[in-house]
């Protein structure tokens, strides 16, 4: 169901107008109600694969802006999976621990969430640009520090029919990129080409997660320091009317988590509140439970004799354990 269909179906059956004033305000609605349902945890049509290469030297990765939650992450080469951890056990006093020598490998770590996919190396002014020009003006606030100043704000404004835009400050450093909900995606970069950022139409942010991988310190091939990642997508809120959520496999659920919302202002009405998210939650685990795998998977590798062999156990419902030859 698009973004429309729900709006005209909400609008009608509450008697809200969705003039300039209702159609933000029942939007709102239903774009809280999509995040609250989008964060229980993993829904359908949420997972992503990518491939990604380790940088050499600073033994880190930046992701793409629309990952949200690492769900698992392996070596390409050898399938070795990747354990995450957060940055405090490398500042214990023994380190990692006894087993140091071992266990301080192989290990993902978070380390920020950037409004920049490349850092700049050099100060620089910062350009925007769109690949098809537009019939309004589109606004982009772009954050940071110079050298005469810890934090600035520049607002750099892509005239209607033009198609690029730069700004005057030479910033050393970039916290954060804004800009207006639009028609076309902006892309922001530098004196030397480098892009730092590229913002959907329908965003009015992004951030880029960035990881570090602790392995050992002798040099690796390329093939070495390339890992698979699984992840779950971040939300990508409704913005225009043929927007849909996840594809309608949500609708009814999405709608219900809505109308809960509507009653929660209504104080004859808040009984029926709760009653509605329950069946909202629901019929959420209803969908899941018919299109997302009911059996788990493990995939494991034996050492080389001749030719890898892989042996992929699955356990299903029924407790029986199968091994197929791959």
């Amino acid at each position: 169901m698009s973004a429309l269909n729900l709006l005209q179906r909400l609008s009608s059956y509450h008697g809200i107008s969705l003039d300039a004033n209702g159609r933000p305000f029942l939007l709102g609605l239903i774009n809280q109600a999509a995040k609250e349902l989008y964060d229980r945890g993993v829904l359908y049509l949420t997972e992503r694969e990518i491939i990604v290469q380790l940088d050499a030297d600073q033994q880190q990765v930046t992701l793409p802006y629309d990952v949200d939650l690492i769900i698992a992450a392996r070596r390409y080469d050898s399938r070795i999976a990747l354990k995450q951890e957060d940055m405090r056990p490398r500042y214990r006093s023994d380190s990692w621990g006894a087993l140091a020598s071992r266990t301080q490998y192989d290990k993902w770590r978070l380390k920020q969430r950037s409004a920049v996919s490349t850092a700049l190396l050099n100060a620089s002014v910062v350009h925007v640009a769109i690949s098809e020009a537009v019939d309004v003006d589109i606004l982009v606030k772009v954050v940071g520090s110079t050298g005469a100043a810890s934090r600035v704000v520049e607002t750099i404004t892509i005239l209607a029919g033009a198609t690029t835009a730069s700004g005057s400050k030479i910033f050393t450093e970039i916290s954060d990129i804004t800009k207006d909900l639009s028609d076309a995606d902006v892309t922001v970069t530098n004196d030397d080409g480098d892009t730092l950022s590229v913002i959907p139409n329908n965003e009015v942010r992004v951030t880029y997660p960035i990881y570090q991988v602790l392995e050992r310190y002798e040099s690796h091939s390329e093939t070495d320091r390339m890992f698979e990642v699984l992840y779950k997508r971040k939300f990508i809120p409704l913005v225009k009317d043929q927007d849909e959520f996840l594809d309608g496999y949500y609708d009814n659920a999405l709608e219900l988590k809505t109308t809960g919302y509507l009653f929660m202002r209504q104080d004859d009405k808040l009984g029926e509140s709760s009653g509605l998210s329950s069946a909202a939650d629901s019929l959420v685990e209803e969908v899941n439970r018919q299109f997302m795998p009911q059996s788990e998977a493990r995939i494991v590798w034996r050492p080389p004799v001749g030719q890898r062999v892989m042996r992929r156990l699955v356990h299903d419902y029924s407790g029986q354990l199968t091994n197929n030859q791959a």
